[in-house]
């Protein structure tokens, strides 16, 4: 499935070759690169695993692309309609200070 608008807050996806459904947790996420020189990656979401929630250890980055499925869409209104319009022109406007991921779900393990 490829969602081509943002999808809000709260919604439960699958991921692509994913088995447990992931809760989306935030948006427009910039991860810096291990080498602190290179650009950050920008990930369109940053999930958990549903039903347990945040979890340090178990946060992921994905794209749109790497949505499977949608099980459930977040609440929407007209803050979520203007935040997510305000995100995508800020994604155009500041495209060259960030780079797009090679990869489609990326796991952030956690620090002990």
């Amino acid at each position: 499935m490829n969602t081509t608008q943002l999808l809000p807050l709260g919604s439960i996806v699958y991921l692509k070759e994913g088995t447990e459904k992931v809760i989306i947790a935030a948006r427009g996420q910039l991860v810096q690169a291990k080498e602190l020189d290179d650009k950050p990656t920008y990930y369109d979401y940053m999930g958990n695993l549903y039903p347990s929630g945040f979890d340090v250890k178990n946060t992921y980055y994905f794209t749109r692309e790497s949505i499977e499925k949608v099980i459930f869409t977040g609440y929407q209104d007209e803050e979520e309609t203007r935040y997510t319009e305000v995100l995508e022109e800020w994604q155009e406007d500041n495209s060259e200070s960030f780079v797009l991921p090679i990869t489609t779900t990326e796991k952030q393990e956690g620090v002990d």
